[in-house]
């Protein structure tokens, strides 16, 4: 029989979260922080402090399942806590349960109407939905309460280029990278959107600055090599698209802008490779198809080496 929750629990409870704020990148620890959790869950009833920390340490580790549970047990103990919402909604985006997640999130916002977090993993999940206005509303909301957060920001600079206020949306973009020039996707969503106007200079000296700030990040070496491309530095966007395919080989969109650069190169051999990789990938895709018919075409124009045949 369990115990209603006493100092008891909650020392074994506080026992694992100091684990947990000791080192919370050591795998090592990870048992011992279990235990102490669920200790605590075993001897008390409605320990709504350790399900909510057992479901960070899964998270922690990618574990997404045992989070979801966790995490629907503490808003089951305690329907309140916008905070745990918050998490469950984390925890169903990684396990790419978008419509669970936004459920979630938008439980957050009602119960906390001034939970920035909230908002911004709100606005970024409907952005993915494509339901703008309502991107717009909770941005507003964000800024409303922290006028600096560069998260609300770009995600409004976002919503407001795919409505077509390319003005106002420049002016959000702009506005995140005067407040964190540090921050790599605030360059890189800087960066991209000038390339899309054609500001090509501007893009690719953010773009550069993106690189260098994420350069594990394989968006931001495809966008890099777009602008490039664009200026004509053919070479140079060949070696960012090569590493954007190398960092996410199965990514349609760069095997096919690597494939385009290769072609511009002349390297036919391996333009027609790239292709090749990008119709695997989407194997009813037209515009692979031609591009692939096309660098064929372009190899079997050149023209052929003499073969020189020697006397026996």
């Amino acid at each position: 029989m369990a115990l209603p929750e006493s100092r008891f629990g909650c020392r074994w409870r506080n026992a694992g979260l100091g684990l947990y704020r000791a080192d919370a990148s050591s795998n090592g620890l990870l048992e011992e922080w279990c235990q102490c959790w669920r200790h605590a869950v075993s001897v008390t009833e409605n320990n709504f402090g350790a399900h909510n920390c057992l479901g960070c340490t899964w998270f922690t580790q990618g574990r997404w399942d045992e989070a979801i549970r966790e995490f629907q047990e503490v808003v089951r103990l305690k329907p309140g806590f916008a905070e745990a919402y918050n998490s469950l909604g984390r925890s169903f985006s990684a396990s790419k349960r978008l419509d669970e997640a936004i459920a979630c999130y938008q439980k957050a916002v009602e119960i906390q109407p001034d939970y920035v977090t909230a908002h911004n993993s709100l606005a970024s999940l409907l952005l993915q939905k494509g339901q703008v206005d309502q991107v717009i509303i909770h941005c507003q909301k964000a800024l409303e309460l922290e006028p600096d957060n560069i998260i609300a920001h770009d995600n409004l600079g976002l919503a407001l280029s795919l409505k077509g206020h390319f003005d106002e949306a420049l002016v959000h973009f702009q506005k995140a990278v005067e407040l964190q020039p540090d921050n790599g996707m605030a360059q890189l969503s800087l960066g991209s959107f000038l390339s899309r106007l054609g500001r090509t200079d501007e893009a690719i000296r953010h773009l550069h600055s993106a690189v260098l700030l994420q350069p594990d990040d394989a968006e931001t070496h495809n966008n890099f090599g777009g602008a490039l491309l664009s200026k004509g530095n053919v070479d140079e966007a060949v070696q960012q698209f090569q590493e954007a395919a190398r960092l996410l080989p199965d990514r349609f969109e760069i095997r096919r802008n690597l494939g385009h650069a290769l072609l511009k190169q002349g390297s036919l051999d391996a333009a027609i490779r790239e292709f090749q990789t990008a119709l695997i990938l989407k194997p009813d895709n037209a515009v692979a198809s031609n591009d692939l018919v096309i660098a064929v075409g372009m190899k079997e124009k050149q023209p052929q080496s003499p073969v020189h045949l020697t006397k026996p």
